[in-house]
């Protein structure tokens, strides 16, 4: 099953956000790494990773580690929300996240870096 990521860009960073609801794949640190990795995976200054259905929100670094849900997360989390038709409405301000893409991680990728599926 191929994994589908968005990738936002807010204050100069870019996102990726992994909805959990959507994907069923592992999120430990080294598949984080891999992932966020700028010369073998997507490239992104971390990942924000949740579920609606169990209120739940984690940031990763690029190196996977946990992070404290700043404001540019809950930010880009939000704004995925409404993209993906979560949350009515859409924020329409300058400071809003822009959605840059929409990256498949297919079962190729996944197999050939070791990265879990659940």
């Amino acid at each position: 099953m191929t994994t589908v990521l968005f990738k936002y860009q807010s204050n100069g960073d870019d996102y990726l956000v992994c909805d959990l609801e959507k994907n069923h794949v592992v999120l430990d640190a080294r598949a984080v790494r891999k992932i966020c990795s700028r010369n073998f995976g997507i490239g992104s200054a971390g990942l924000v990773a949740g579920s609606v259905s169990e209120g739940t929100m984690a940031v990763y670094s690029p190196e996977g580690d946990d992070l404290d849900c700043d404001e540019t997360a809950r930010s880009v989390f939000s704004c995925y929300l409404e993209d993906a038709g979560y949350k009515d409405g859409r924020r329409q301000d300058a400071q809003r996240p822009a959605l840059v893409g929409k990256v498949f991680l297919t079962d190729d990728f996944v197999r050939r870096n070791e990265l879990g599926t659940m």
